[in-house]
């Protein structure tokens, strides 16, 4: 049995999180650490992008015989002694599980600081958390701006930083574009109508393509991001943000919301960040730049490389390796 466990909800939607877990697992195994990801549903695993990732499925005796199991932030304030998962019966009923983590060694993965107190009651004398748990060996995070927000809160516990890893066999600049905008319409949908509407009345949007990401296999997101002139970005609350990073990699034009967790990367220099929700400065912003882009595209053209090249340097599955590694060999040490 695997010495960690990575808990994984049972969902085959494109969810970058999940393939992060997923990736986790790989890293632990190349170098030496026996690793799975735990899925509820027996005989379940993502497809949605290429892997032979180690995989077990839920049972007492899987939790017995581990010792450390890694969790994701959403599980709540008692996740260091339960977690409640949902697992389809023979019947097709979901029914709730209650995983007993009590007895485990843990480590929180936390994707999104945003997410931290999810579960957590608002009642001043109720101090239950992961976080002061001295069975929660330390937390990963993966922004500066979600481990300032954990060590912020909790000074006294671990918080390791790790750089995610872009998948450079599939998202890589790429210099020659379709008059074509790609954006992600699983957020702010409300959003987005606002922005595209704005600029469609405003008849900024002639001769432009829309491309709408959704429900897609990786090496089709990845592909549209290539061939895109433009990438707009709409997610407010994020832990890392990887759609834009990887469409700044293919050489995309980026524009819109930081969501906080990109802000590292996010640079008015390479890109063109907006205030969340302030759809008339994205509407007023993109108007500007499709103009530019149509009379003379040289100068975003060149910031779009800069950015690629800044992405390619910065974020690579080496540097990915050598932070989930050596915390490891901290927190086991």
């Amino acid at each position: 049995m695997p010495q960690v466990l990575v808990l994984s909800p049972d969902d085959n939607s494109p969810i970058g999180g999940i393939r992060v877990l997923y990736r986790h697992v790989d890293i632990l195994n190349k170098h030496g650490i026996s690793a799975a990801v735990l899925h509820m549903k027996r005989g379940f695993r993502c497809t949605w992008f290429k892997n032979s990732t180690p995989v077990v499925h839920y049972s007492p005796q899987t939790l017995a015989e581990s010792e450390f199991i890694v969790l994701p932030e959403i599980y709540g304030a008692h996740a260091a002694r339960e977690v409640v998962m949902e697992r389809k019966d023979f019947l097709g009923i979901r029914r709730k599980v209650r995983l007993d983590v009590s007895r485990l060694k843990k480590v929180i993965l936390n994707q999104n600081a945003h997410y931290t107190f999810d579960h957590h009651p608002l009642a001043i004398e109720r101090l239950e958390t992961p976080y002061l748990s001295p069975d929660v060996r330390a937390t990963f995070v993966v922004s500066e701006h979600n481990r300032a927000f954990v060590q912020g809160v909790f000074p006294q516990h671990p918080v390791h930083r790790i750089h995610l890893g872009i998948n450079h066999d599939e998202y890589y600049y790429e210099p020659k574009k379709k008059k074509q905008i790609a954006f992600m319409p699983r957020k702010n949908f409300m959003d987005i109508q606002r922005v595209i509407n704005g600029l469609k009345f405003k008849g900024a949007l002639q001769g432009w393509t829309l491309a709408p990401i959704d429900g897609l296999m990786e090496p089709d997101v990845a592909r549209i991001m290539r061939e895109s002139a433009f990438f707009l970005t709409f997610g407010t609350i994020e832990g890392f943000q990887l759609p834009p990073a990887e469409a700044m990699m293919c050489g995309c034009i980026v524009a819109g919301y930081h969501g906080y967790g990109a802000q590292e990367f996010m640079l008015p220099e390479l890109s063109f960040p907006v205030q969340a929700h302030d759809s008339i400065g994205f509407i007023t912003v993109m108007k500007k730049l499709l103009k530019e882009y149509n009379t003379d595209p040289s100068a975003l053209q060149t910031r779009a490389k800069t950015a690629a090249e800044y992405m390619s340097e910065r974020y690579t599955h080496e540097e990915e390796e050598a932070d989930i590694i050596g915390a490891w060999r901290r927190i086991m040490g």
